[in-house]
């Protein structure tokens, strides 16, 4: 099998496998051509890539600005979810309360059905953890919201700065 063959046979993973391991199967190496060829491949890389040219080069600035926007979108997503993080720990902590109560207070419920006796009253420590549940469900609910509403607003000031980079550009360009 020629080299081009072999590049072209054998995933790159591989390749960098057997070169880290190159060292380790050296000495089961000896006398085979085929393991040895293997063990000197060497991956290509990337060709480097072209700069834009001439008018096209000139709005390189708008790629930039792009990047930037969503560098600037994607931390400030991150900080708000941050945020968010105490409100989502504190639903599924008390969805850890709850759950065991209320499956206590169902399964009381059924035996109950079943020897045909009135059902037992409701746990009010249950009924106090679902209506904080529910609180704090609806906090995460309005969070959300306003979330979204900045989103857009932040999104739209992002647009901004591209358009304001593509008019810069643009005008210098002509």
């Amino acid at each position: 099998m020629n080299r081009r063959a072999l590049l072209f046979s054998v995933p790159a993973l591989i390749l960098l496998s057997a070169a880290a391991h190159a060292g380790d199967a050296a000495p089961a190496a000896e006398g085979r051509p085929e393991v040895q060829a293997e063990a000197k491949l060497e991956v290509p890389s990337a060709p480097a890539e072209k700069p834009l040219q001439a008018c096209a080069g000139k709005f390189q600035p708008v790629v930039d600005a792009y990047q930037q926007a969503h560098d600037g979108l994607l931390a400030w997503l991150k900080k708000a979810s941050s945020r968010m993080e105490a409100v989502d720990a504190k639903i599924a902590e008390l969805k850890a309360k709850v759950e065991p109560k209320s499956a206590k207070e169902t399964e009381q419920r059924l035996t109950a059905m079943r020897k045909r006796e009135p059902a037992p009253p409701q746990d009010p420590e249950l009924q106090a953890l679902l209506t904080d549940l529910k609180a704090q469900e609806a906090r995460r609910k309005e969070l959300c919201d306003v979330l979204a509403a900045a989103a857009a607003q932040k999104v739209q000031e992002f647009n901004q700065s591209v358009t304001d980079a593509l008019a810069k550009a643009s005008a210098e360009s002509n």
